[in-house]
């Protein structure tokens, strides 16, 4: 994704890690780049995290502090002109949003989930899902359900977009709509399968237990890896995560235990002929 293409949250937060990145290289602490730049030290700490977008002058006091090599110092410019397009979107739709933004823009998404994750679902899947949860507006699963639909058949046109899945084999039974809804959710599954950007593989009841398949999440990685989050939804609420050592160590142990991608694919055919 080139730089032009980006979305303001997302420059805002690629902002942000280069900014964390030179100050850990400087050795410094927020105090200490407040005391020298004049901005406020809870200032800094919201730029960093991608909270709050930078004013001109900001930037460049960051470049001048850090002195950073000419084309770090153009990409912070760039990315912080950016950020500053437009105030993002507030409360659960902002959230919904901002997740959307970010699996656009990544290139790499990394997945482990009990059922069928979101961005696999068929309309009438996510319909069903959806409209059991406690905290969602039953008027908005239509929408929501086709949103997930729609997400799902960008990511399969997206050849510049890696996707690995590891769902656990309860997805493969569990009738989320009724028997016909879950036949054409993995004849769905199917269709990512037969992509050369795509691996799914199917975490096998023999195989035990993963933490993963117990809280489930998704790992973004945007802009050849220069931002990297973990996102979780809990039922009440999602949140994102830059400490990725625990997801990513249990994104691996689910991977390495699954069935293998021709393997996984076989279950997935003899489970819908038993359909």
């Amino acid at each position: 994704m080139s730089t032009a293409e980006l979305d303001p949250l997302v420059a805002r937060v690629l902002f942000g890690s280069i900014l964390g990145a030179a100050r850990t290289t400087a050795v410094l602490s927020q105090a200490a780049v407040a005391e020298r730049t004049g901005i406020a030290a809870e200032r800094v700490a919201n730029l960093e995290q991608g909270r709050s977008a930078p004013t001109p002058d900001e930037t460049e006091s960051f470049v001048a502090l850090y002195d950073l090599p000419k084309d770090r110092a153009t990409e912070l410019r760039d990315y912080g002109a950016i950020a500053a397009d437009r105030a993002p979107v507030t409360g659960s739709a902002g959230r919904r949003r901002n997740y959307a933004v970010y699996e656009r823009a990544a290139s790499e998404i990394q997945m482990v989930y009990p059922c069928v994750p979101g961005l696999l679902q068929t309309h009438a899947y996510a319909f069903a899902q959806i409209r059991r949860s406690p905290v969602v507006s039953p008027a908005t699963a239509d929408e929501r359900a086709q949103a997930r639909a729609d997400r799902g058949a960008a990511v399969m046109a997206r050849t510049d977009c890696r996707l690995s899945v590891v769902i656990g084999e309860e997805a493969l039974h569990r009738e989320i709509g009724g028997r016909d809804a879950l036949r054409e959710q993995l004849k769905r599954v199917l269709d990512f399968v037969a992509l050369d950007h795509v691996n799914v593989q199917v975490f096998p009841w023999s195989a035990g237990e993963t933490s993963g398949l117990s809280s489930s999440f998704t790992i973004l990685s945007i802009a050849q890896g220069l931002l990297r989050l973990a996102y979780t939804e809990a039922l009440t609420g999602t949140s994102y995560s830059k400490r990725l050592g625990a997801f990513v160590e249990a994104f691996e142990d689910a991977r390495e235990r699954s069935l293998s991608p021709e393997d996984s694919r076989r279950l997935l055919e003899r489970r819908i002929n038993d359909l």
